[in-house]
């Protein structure tokens, strides 16, 4: 049996003989993030989807999900079917950063469509040098940030766009820090939007995580998704096979 005391004296025995021993929650960690990929890959995923996604909102907290999703963007980078849809899970209203340098051209529409439920937002970081949005895309970002009350930090370097600032100043009275350097179609009427802005009020206070029960949490998640999975698994036994997910070539 692992418990708190033996992580901490494996630890420190780990220390001392020049080792590095994961903890466990992030090998709690791990565990669920391979557990949700392979819930993903299933070829049942479509008709499990809402079981899933209802097991990741009932038992994993929000601030576990960020955890999850900063591993899933490791790279800042979203190349494949599979990351889409562990996003498509993770991000939830209490999601409070999200940062990518690139996003491949198959998955921008279905990406801009998952910013709507960002609400709790405090940081959005976009540096995609390659990414010029057409107006439709603005349009749905512009309508995602207006509901981003809470931004703080708003970087879009390369894909900003005088629409996005405008929306910004009007919607997101906490901002902070922006920066939209190389964008094209930013300009002074753009700037403009941001410097007459009406002055903010006080950005709620920020309240420290209580981590006294985080282990606790994984256990919860882990117990309740290895039940998901399971039941996903004889589903795949008992259905014929199917096609394996499309991956798109690099």
């Amino acid at each position: 049996m692992v418990t708190k005391n033996s992580e901490e004296e494996g630890g420190r025995q780990g220390r001392a003989g020049g080792q590095v021993v994961p903890s466990l929650v992030s090998l709690t960690l791990a565990k669920v993030q391979r557990m949700l990929t392979s819930a993903v890959k299933s070829s049942t995923w479509p008709k499990n989807k809402q079981t899933l996604t209802h097991a990741v909102d009932t038992h994993i907290p929000h601030h576990l999900r960020q955890e999850l999703q900063n591993k899933v963007l490791q790279d800042w980078r979203l190349y494949d079917t599979i990351s889409l849809r562990l996003l498509e899970l993770i991000l939830s209203p209490a999601t409070s950063s999200l940062r990518l340098a690139h996003v491949r051209v198959f998955f921008r529409d279905a990406f801009l469509g998952l910013l709507h439920r960002l609400t709790g937002l405090q940081e959005l970081t976009l540096k995609d040098s390659v990414w010029t949005l057409s107006r439709p895309q603005v349009s749905v970002m512009s309508d995602a940030m207006s509901k981003m009350m809470n931004l703080r930090v708003l970087v879009l370097h390369y894909c900003g766009h005088n629409l996005l600032l405008a929306a910004a100043a009007s919607h997101c009275p906490h901002l902070q820090v922006v920066s939209v350097r190389g964008s094209r179609t930013v300009d002074d009427s753009g700037v403009w939007s941001l410097v007459t802005a009406p002055p903010s009020c006080p950005a709620p206070a920020h309240r420290a995580r209580k981590k006294s029960s985080i282990i606790a949490s994984w256990y919860s998640v882990v117990k309740s998704l290895t039940s998901v999975t399971a039941a996903m698994e004889k589903d795949v036994s008992s259905d014929e096979e199917s096609p394996n997910l499309p991956v798109f070539p690099r």
